[in-house]
């Protein structure tokens, strides 16, 4: 709520996911006459996006190349295998909910994430990518994308609602 005042003048706003964006941001958002909300993420659970559908704002999310992230069973059987030698991973598939998240004392849900941790010749960072130049040029740039996409169609291509 606090950015809510620069806002003023806008048509859309572009957010990274690091708070829950439910009704009363929302309707402050409307207020300002926001129109468009884009997501620099994959997911969107961060987003009450029935809410945003019903006062009319649209929004998107951000797209991955599916040939960027690794193949897990590939992985397992390169490492099992010995054809890997060592391996680390910044990204795997299904990890939402898993990274940046403490689970010391939870399973992980992910089999194949917990599987391949075991290994000694591997090595999983917590999105630790994410911070990079090229990552965080990309980020903007989807974000950017994803509001003039829906300001100039009907339904833009990453469009949730």
């Amino acid at each position: 709520m606090d950015n809510v005042e620069f806002l003023e003048g806008c048509e859309g706003v572009s957010v990274l996911g690091q708070v829950f964006i439910g009704r009363e941001l929302l309707d402050a958002w409307k207020v300002k006459g926001i129109r468009y909300l884009s997501t620099r993420t994959i997911g969107y659970n961060h987003i009450d996006v029935k809410y945003a559908g019903k006062i009319g704002i649209r929004v998107s999310h951000a797209s991955y190349d599916t040939n960027g992230v690794a193949d897990p069973d590939a992985l397992i059987e390169g490492i099992e295998s010995e054809k890997i030698g060592a391996l680390g991973l910044d990204v795997l598939e299904r990890e939402e909910g898993i990274i940046h998240v403490d689970h010391r004392i939870d399973i992980i849900s992910n089999q194949k994430m917990a599987y391949l941790r075991q290994f000694r010749n591997v090595t999983m960072t917590p999105h630790m990518a994410f911070y990079t130049e090229e990552a965080v040029k990309s980020m903007v740039e989807t974000g950017i994308l994803g509001l003039l996409d829906m300001q100039q169609n009907e339904k833009g291509k990453l469009e949730v609602v």
